[in-house]
């Protein structure tokens, strides 16, 4: 979800941070102990805060969808950046249907988020403990 500063601290007030991660240039990702997370990015000539909640970010999800979602969030470790869909259409060996498919109901159900218009964009609102494998 989408805040001003002042939300955000509202929403923030009293959790504990258990770790921040720089998932890609610009961003840094603060982890609390509660599972919520804290996307800051820089933009422009000032930075974009984005709140994941953890109520929502723990919804449950099913083998496959725990299986987009850890290479979602190894890919972007690694390279930096989100996969694209062919990326993980190439990983799964699926159709780019299935794949898109996959996408909107991630964030239908409230596991990723995207930036329309923005290419490899995803972000991982679960945190990666709650992935298949634990701790990222």
């Amino acid at each position: 979800m989408r805040d001003d500063a002042g939300a955000t601290t509202e929403l923030l007030r009293g959790k504990v941070v258990s770790r921040v991660l720089r998932n890609r240039p610009g961003e840094v990702v603060i982890e609390f102990g509660d599972g919520a997370r804290l996307f800051v990015n820089s933009a422009g000539s000032g930075v974009e805060l984005s709140i994941a909640d953890a109520a929502k970010a723990q919804a449950s999800f099913t083998r496959l969808q725990g299986r987009y979602l850890k290479f979602i969030e190894q890919y972007l470790h690694v390279h930096g950046v989100a996969p694209s869909e062919l990326d993980m259409q190439s990983h799964f060996q699926v159709t780019p249907p299935s794949v898109h498919q996959m996408i909107l109901t991630l964030e239908r159900k409230g596991l990723i988020e995207r930036v329309p218009g923005k290419a490899r964009s995803i972000r991982v609102l679960v945190s990666p403990d709650g992935l298949p494998g634990g701790g990222g």
